[in-house]
């Protein structure tokens, strides 16, 4: 699914990824239905959210991702728009298996948790990605890993990538690892990566903390954490 930024937009090619139907001027090449998707966006584009798309985990800007989904970003960035109101930019849901390459995510602001990226329940891997200067009133500012049912695993990874710059009010300024029902696992895992220059009162690099005899994982892997 091509992304050209007017007859095809960022916001209509996840809707088109996770409902399988061609929406608002994306098409899925070649014409099938069924199985994960890539996203592709045009080298080194900016995709700058300007409004609120929808409210399921809190404003966010992006569709929430519950399908098995690539976004090729080719060194684009999304950001909110700096006049936009508050809202995170990309939540993911327990179907949702989300891949950004090449990616940076940026500027996104919630009174919640997950400035950046919210994984409530699935799956996110990040390769050769940024998630900078986001922020969170709550956990994660960059990131909020979170398991929230009996069973989930839910899981980031991260690849070449670098998280930094991004604040929250609680714990976690770059990450936050959290489980709070019993049975689930959270898991963290970095390799080759980098978290710096976090903020928070608990964790102004990352924070790991379960409930109720939950699982939280984290696996640093070549990476640095510092600065925080």
């Amino acid at each position: 699914i091509t992304v050209d930024g007017t007859t095809c937009t960022l916001i209509n090619a996840i809707t088109t990824a996770n409902s399988d139907t061609n929406t608002g001027g994306c098409v899925q090449t070649p014409a099938t239905t069924a199985g994960a998707d890539t996203v592709v966006l045009q080298s080194s584009s900016v995709h700058t959210l300007t409004a609120t798309n929808n409210s399921t985990y809190g404003a966010t800007g992006l569709p929430v991702v519950i399908s098995e989904m690539t976004i090729e970003g080719n060194t684009s960035t999304i950001t909110r728009g700096g006049a936009a109101p508050n809202f995170r930019i990309l939540p993911v849901s327990g179907t949702g298996n989300l891949t950004p390459k090449a990616t940076t995510i940026n500027g996104g602001v919630t009174d919640g948790s997950g400035g950046g990226i919210f994984n409530r329940n699935g799956m996110v891997t990040l390769i050769d990605s940024t998630v900078s200067g986001n922020s969170a009133d709550n956990e994660g500012g960059g990131i909020y890993n979170l398991a929230a049912s009996a069973g989930a695993n839910p899981t980031v990874t991260l690849v070449n990538s670098t998280i930094s710059n991004n604040t929250a009010g609680l714990r976690g300024g770059n990450i936050a690892n959290s489980a709070t029902v019993a049975g689930a696992v959270v898991v963290i895992f970095a390799v080759f990566s980098l978290l710096t220059l976090g903020w928070a009162p608990k964790g102004g690099g990352m924070s790991n903390i379960t409930w109720l005899g939950a699982i939280a994982i984290v696996t640093l892997l070549n990476s640095l954490l510092s600065s925080n």
